[in-house]
């Protein structure tokens, strides 16, 4: 019984553990969202990423507005490129080594 006791200390350690990571982790995630949409209300920085998705798409492609503040962009044979803030930032944050951000704590 001891046994069975201490698994489930360790396992409810480990879900305590996992929920902070997913709560900090949330919370890194919309302070990215709210800098992202910050930084596209600048006029040039919107024109930028639009001329980035134009290129991406061979130059004839429409840049419409997202929900969410970013872009989307459509080539005349329908590819499209989806730069919302969501999906810019997700991709971001896909691309970080966040072990070292666990490591830390």
């Amino acid at each position: 019984l001891r046994r069975a006791d201490q698994a489930r200390v360790r396992s409810a350690a480990r879900a305590g553990l996992l929920a902070d990571r997913r709560a900090m982790y949330d919370e890194l995630r919309r302070r990215a969202r709210t800098v992202v949409r910050e930084l596209l209300r600048e006029p040039g920085e919107r024109e930028l990423l639009a001329e980035a998705l134009r290129h991406g798409l061979g130059g004839r492609a429409t840049v419409s507005d997202t929900d969410d503040g970013g872009l989307r962009a459509r080539a005349p044979d329908g590819r499209t490129i989806d730069a919302s803030v969501g999906v810019l930032v997700d991709r971001a944050l896909a691309e970080l080594d966040l072990e070292q951000l666990w490591a830390a704590g």
